[in-house]
């Protein structure tokens, strides 16, 4: 029976083939490719900024496909994920942008 960081490995590697597959598809854009496996390696291999998660889940919560929601895309997909500061900067206007929408609505 595999034990944890197996099947962790395992997600991993079938996640990133499928976020690869799906580029070379054309279901994905290069750089939507990038970004999501950008994530993943945040996510799985270096397990910082949880709070990037949280806060992309606040915004599938209330996603629209507004123009608001292609900025926030653009905004991620510009993300440099090897400059921290930046992903602060980056999840701070992300977080206004989610913010002012909602009170609007």
């Amino acid at each position: 029976m595999p034990n944890v960081e197996q099947l962790v490995k395992k997600i991993y590697g079938e996640t990133a083939s499928l976020v690869v597959d799906s580029c070379l598809k054309g279901e994905l854009g290069e750089e939507q490719m990038r970004f999501l496996l950008n994530l993943l390696d945040l996510s799985v291999v270096s397990r910082q900024h949880p709070e990037l998660f949280l806060l992309l889940q606040e915004w599938m919560d209330c996603f629209e496909d507004s123009e608001t929601d292609k900025i926030i895309e653009a905004t991620l997909l510009a993300l440099d994920f090897n400059d921290q500061e930046a992903i602060k900067d980056h999840m701070k206007i992300i977080s206004e942008l989610i913010n002012g929408r909602k009170t609007i609505l």
